[in-house]
């Protein structure tokens, strides 16, 4: 039964995404078994993948947008601070560093256990993702090519406090 009500929350958080994207003329590519959604935003200067996804076991959705290249494993401990950095001023999501293979994403979660969540919601989790991604992806990936250095890095992300 718990499984059940668990799975019935999911389907019907996943239709409202689905719609709220939809809405948005968003063109997104659905997999309706797995409750994921991906799609393509175009940014200033470069396409971004993300994806939605449901999780009925952990009753919360997750915002991903994974970032190319995979970080060099020489460069990892210097993302990695850098990660901290970013991280420490964002209200909202974080990114994520895999230190064993470099993997790097940007991803925001919002639980909706007892609690449906809404059309703005999802719109909130879409334009604060996007603006996140678009602000720091240029800076991470100069970064993780060598082309800058961690001081430099931190110099140019660096905001005076109020």
């Amino acid at each position: 039964m718990a499984d059940q009500m668990k799975s019935d929350a999911a389907r019907a958080v996943y239709e409202t995404l689905c719609g709220t994207l939809e809405r948005a003329k968003v063109k997104i590519t659905r997999n309706d078994e797995m409750l994921r959604v991906d799609y393509t935003y175009k940014g200033d200067d470069l396409l971004m993948p993300f994806m939605f996804i449901v999780d009925p076991d952990r009753e919360f959705v997750s915002l991903i947008s994974p970032m190319s290249p995979r970080v060099k494993e020489e460069k990892r401990l210097d993302m990695a601070v850098a990660l901290s950095l970013l991280n420490y001023r964002l209200a909202f999501g974080c990114f994520d560093l895999d230190m064993n293979d470099g993997e790097l994403r940007f991803r925001m979660v919002n639980c909706y256990r007892d609690t449906p969540l809404s059309e703005e919601v999802f719109a909130m989790m879409l334009q604060t993702g996007h603006a996140i991604v678009e602000k720091y992806n240029d800076k991470l990936y100069t970064l993780a090519a060598g082309i800058i250095s961690l001081e430099q890095f931190v110099t140019a992300v660096s905001e005076p406090r109020n």
